[in-house]
């Protein structure tokens, strides 16, 4: 998936139904490509409800005017979009739920 995401100017996600962040999210983070994603409640968590890479979701014009927008004016969406980046390689990596997931088994076998 990485090399598809890489070959993209930005990942566009009309839709976003389930109730946990798409991993499309880190993938497209950790790459450093931007993301136009629909502001549904655990993305917003992730991202920040002012996020200039969200649209209302459910809100076709509004995507479309987000994307619009991105053509016309990508260097708007860099800063975020490095944001981002920062916050998946800092907090999102399969390595760091690794070790997150290490520490919890240890403590609580420390605790039995």
């Amino acid at each position: 998936m990485p090399g598809w995401i890489a070959a993209t100017s930005a990942v566009l996600v009309p839709g976003a139904d389930a109730p946990q962040t798409p991993t499309k999210i880190f993938e497209a983070g950790a790459i450093g490509r931007p993301l136009l994603l629909p502001a549904t409640e655990p993305i917003r968590d992730l991202l920040g409800a002012d996020n200039p890479l969200l649209f209302p979701a459910g809100d076709q014009q509004a995507f479309e005017a987000l994307v619009r927008r991105f053509l016309d004016e990508p260097a708007t969406f860099e800063e975020p979009t490095r944001r981002l980046r920062e916050l998946v390689l800092a907090e999102n990596t399969w390595e760091h739920h690794a070790r997150e997931l290490a520490h919890w088994f240890r403590d609580m076998g420390a605790r039995c």
